[in-house]
């Protein structure tokens, strides 16, 4: 997969030698207490890249073309790393203009995924990530639904454990997408993840996936 991603990536090893220096008891800290604290440094920066990464985006769009499409994009507020493990397109395809294989923490990743050419479908598709971190095999979900015609565009993104993901059938994941709605919030563990899409031919899917115990 391209590495279509913007932002300063936070890793884990030099963050944490920086605590070491700035911190009043870095001996205290923990795993989780240095990712939480990696997550509290990424969600501040969360809008500095922003604008760069919708650019970049609505740019793929123009080049694309006219048809149904959807415009993908997702934050890593989370803490720990993001990895790719598994897709479907259930109608339309990625291209060239995928997500990222790896997220890094304090990193935007954009994509492009639309209809197949000369076909009266729509965009629709789900990709899973591994969360890289917590000593859990979670998951993360990003689902959406951009049909064609008259019907309205749905999304889903939530974090589930693997053992979940992996034997459930496509066709139940990309109906529990299909079932949904524009926008919302799951939570799953240490994991809040928000996402929003709109009820049009090309929407924008934004999805910002962090931690529920930071308050940001």
């Amino acid at each position: 997969m391209p590495d279509f991603v913007f932002g300063t990536p936070i890793f884990y090893e030099q963050f944490k030698s920086n605590l070491e220096l700035t911190h009043d008891d870095p001996e205290s800290l923990d795993e989780d207490d240095v990712c939480k604290l990696m997550a509290q440094q990424a969600m501040r920066a969360k809008d500095e890249t922003v604008n760069e990464a919708i650019k970049q985006l609505n740019g793929m769009k123009e080049f694309w073309g006219t048809g149904v499409s959807t415009r993908v994009m997702v934050y890593n507020g989370l803490g720990v790393p993001l990895k790719f493990r598994s897709k479907h397109d259930d109608y339309g395809y990625w291209s060239v203009n995928t997500l990222a294989d790896r997220i890094e923490v304090g990193q935007w990743s954009i994509g492009f995924h639309h209809k197949t050419h000369g076909a009266a479908s729509g965009s629709c598709a789900v990709v899973g990530y591994d969360l890289l971190g917590y000593g859990h095999d979670d998951v993360l979900m990003v689902g959406f639904s951009t049909p064609w015609g008259s019907k309205s565009s749905s999304a889903l993104c939530k974090v589930m454990t693997a053992k979940k993901w992996a034997p459930t059938p496509w066709s139940d994941v990309m109906n529990w997408i299909y079932d949904s709605d524009l926008r919302g919030t799951e939570n799953f563990g240490r994991a809040s993840v928000r996402y929003q899409t709109q009820n049009d031919s090309s929407p924008t899917l934004e999805v910002v996936v962090t931690r529920s115990d930071i308050g940001l």
